[in-house]
């Protein structure tokens, strides 16, 4: 089962064309199954993802268009491997109490 993200825009676009991409969509298949069975991802499971989404990244740089990404890139060494510009990328960190965190999760779709 995968939980289905509200993600900050809530379905609206968003404005200037930006786009938004959700880091969990990029997952090798190899980590969504270890997922799929509750195994936790290792960091060497993670760079090929994180790599991945660098591409995407750059990519949208690249074709000057805007980009917001969900992603949670806790360990400063992701957050490297995802800064391909560090003028064109920038990290915002939200941050909730316990219960917040768990109410929203408790909301989300499951899908299966």
């Amino acid at each position: 089962m995968v939980p289905v993200k509200q993600p900050l825009v809530n379905g609206y676009p968003l404005s200037g064309g930006c786009s938004f991409l959700d880091a969990d969509d990029f997952h090798p298949p190899a980590n969504v199954r270890k997922m799929a069975v509750g195994e936790a991802l290792t960091d060497e499971d993670r760079w090929p993802w994180l790599e991945i989404l660098a591409g995407k990244i750059h990519e949208h740089i690249h074709n000057k268009q805007p980009m917001v990404m969900a992603c949670s890139a806790l360990k400063q060494a992701y957050r490297r491997v995802l800064r391909v510009d560090s003028a064109c990328v920038h990290f915002v960190y939200l941050k909730g109490d316990y219960d917040t965190i768990l109410r929203r999760m408790q909301c989300a779709k499951v899908i299966l």
